[in-house]
């Protein structure tokens, strides 16, 4: 439980879609682009700050496909424990 910087490590990629993270019925982020002409891979882009409680411990990814972009490549979700002072 805590405070959790969320950063996803992925590919954008011919076929890419955009995507969007939630948290339950909140967005977390706008869409991003998952597309580029040449595969391009992104290790620690950084997301959001997350909070994770008993109640609210789930996200959901979001694909938004147009047209043959309708792939996504996620290698990894990491996240970093925030300290709290």
């Amino acid at each position: 439980m805590g405070t959790y910087r969320l950063m996803f490590d992925y590919n954008k990629v011919l076929q890419g879609a955009q995507f969007a993270l939630w948290q339950r019925q909140t967005p977390l982020t706008g869409y991003k682009e998952g597309y580029a002409p040449e595969q391009q891979r992104l290790r620690m882009d950084y997301l959001a700050d997350i909070t994770i409680t008993p109640l609210n411990h789930t996200m959901t990814i979001h694909l938004k496909a147009a047209g043959d972009r309708k792939k996504s490549v996620l290698n990894r979700i990491i996240l970093v424990k925030v300290k709290q002072p």
